[in-house]
């Protein structure tokens, strides 16, 4: 029986001793926190937009899967910013309507979740990171004042109308 006992104490120490050791196969696994400033612009022939400052925000982990790759997981928050010219119809005593040309702020919110390989080129300072990042976005916000504005360029579409955008987008 003691040597029953001392046999199964000895393998136990030995096996957990192994096993941890061929766990492990990195060097590292960070946290990181992200912040930033970004210039939101929307590409495009129909509206005049005017980029302007917006936040990112986000947290992640990247840690070591073999000698030269990674693996990257992560949340983003962006608040993106950007301008629309417009105008604002008003009607005076005399009757004749005149128009005044305002710049409308509006803002988007939207979140990242992404997963992303990465090839490791310089050991802890760069990388090459590919993978899926899935994006929910959130309708445009503007102050409700100008809700009635009609975009530069059209003579009916006003700003309430162009209000809702892709809240799913796969990249």
């Amino acid at each position: 029986m003691d040597f029953f006992f001392r046999f199964i104490c000895i393998s136990g120490f030995l096996t957990l001793g192994f096993s941890s050791h061929a766990q492990y196969r990195t060097e590292y696994n960070f946290f990181g926190i992200q912040g930033g400033v970004n210039s939101f612009n929307i590409v495009t022939d129909n509206f005049n937009i005017k980029p302007q400052i917006g936040f990112t925000a986000g947290l992640g982990v990247r840690g070591g899967v073999l000698n030269s790759l990674d693996m990257v997981y992560g949340i983003d928050f962006y608040k993106q910013k950007f301008g629309v010219d417009t105008f604002k119809f008003r009607s005076p005593l005399s009757g004749l309507i005149t128009e005044q040309k305002q710049l409308v702020d509006m803002s988007m919110l939207a979140v990242q979740v992404k997963l992303l390989g990465s090839l490791v080129l310089i050991h802890k300072h760069l990388s090459l990171e590919l993978g899926p990042a899935l994006q929910l976005n959130s309708k445009l916000s503007y102050d409700d004042v100008y809700e009635n504005n009609v975009i530069d360029g059209y003579n009916s579409l006003q700003v309430k109308e162009i209000e809702e955008v892709y809240t799913l987008n796969l990249m």
